[in-house]
């Protein structure tokens, strides 16, 4: 995963994570090379949506 996609923040130290299980979504797959890009950035962004959406429509 590469640094930009740990945080919507810069997060100084990220080996905090290390050996956590963490909800990443995929961004970029390349089946040739067998190289996949995930994103925690991209999945904490979308749960955010999810629940301010959830918040708006359940009022």
């Amino acid at each position: 995963m590469p640094g930009s996609q740990i945080d919507a923040r810069p997060m100084h130290n990220p080996e905090t994570l290390v050996g956590q299980d963490i909800a990443v979504k995929i961004v970029k797959l390349n089946r040739r090379r067998g190289n996949v890009v995930v994103s925690r950035k991209a999945a904490l962004e979308e749960e955010s949506t999810a629940r301010k959406v959830a918040m708006i429509c359940c009022r």
